[in-house]
């Protein structure tokens, strides 16, 4: 064998043992935050159904605590959720067993017309929750040509809401931006007091969106805390200044 080649067999194994360590870093951080999510919601009063299959490709437990902090403890009426699934049975239940008097709402968009008609049919919605098919298509937005956008999403600024939860569209086929819909109800759809949480900003595409919305909200003047939390899958808040204490929950 050849010095060269022998180079290149130490450098695979090198990569691979880099990937390796982080696998279990991610990992180590996914189980610390699944113990702190347990302990929170332990005795909840209004989490009553536990039977919950966060990480791979839902929710991790990093977004699962923060979710269940936000709805716990600032108790937002009017909620937006992009992407059904697991955090969809955090918020029904939330709506249900929390918000009293008929008051507020629920509006969880979903692309895909086969998964809202199955969850339809296993789960049952309350009455302030509902569930909207919107389709999905691909426009150019800069120097990107198809990035993904739901159809018809801005009718929801007619609406100002409290908790906006940022988890689809799903399977993108663009490398630059992903997740921008929010571009088109913002500012008219934030409540005075706001909350906005994004799931996978570790992948750059949903990075490089979250930072077009930063932008968006400096341009028009809305002051913002935002925080980080690092878990298998990152999650960042950003939030109204009156609620800084979400970004360090």
């Amino acid at each position: 064998m050849q010095p060269e080649d022998q180079i290149d067999i130490i450098a695979d194994d090198v990569r691979k043992l880099k990937r390796a360590v982080q696998e279990v870093q991610l990992n180590g951080r996914e189980l610390i935050w699944a113990n702190v999510f347990h302990d929170t919601i332990c005795e909840s009063k209004w989490l009553l159904d536990k039977s919950l299959s966060l990480g791979r490709a839902a929710i991790g437990y990093n977004f699962a605590y923060v979710l269940y902090r936000c709805l716990n403890e600032v108790h937002p009426e009017y909620i937006l959720e992009i992407g059904l699934g697991q955090s969809t049975q955090i918020v029904m239940q939330y709506m249900k067993n929390q918000v009293r008097g008929g008051k507020g709402k629920h509006i969880v968009v979903e692309q895909e017309k086969s998964w809202t008609e199955f969850w339809k049919n296993t789960h049952e919605l309350g009455c302030n929750s509902e569930i909207c098919h919107l389709p999905v298509y691909e426009e150019q937005y800069k120097e990107c040509q198809n990035v993904l956008r739901y159809r018809g999403f801005e009718k929801f600024a007619d609406t100002k809401w409290n908790l906006i939860l940022v988890d689809g569209p799903a399977h993108t086929k663009s490398e630059i931006y992903a997740r921008i819909d929010l571009l088109s109800i913002l500012p008219e759809g934030l409540a005075e007091e706001w909350i906005i949480m994004f799931d996978d900003i570790d992948r750059t595409i949903c990075a490089n969106g979250l930072e077009e919305i930063k932008s968006f909200l400096t341009e028009k003047g809305i002051d913002y805390c935002m925080g980080l939390y690092k878990g298998k899958k990152d999650v960042a808040v950003l939030c109204s200044m009156s609620l800084q204490y979400i970004t360090t929950l």
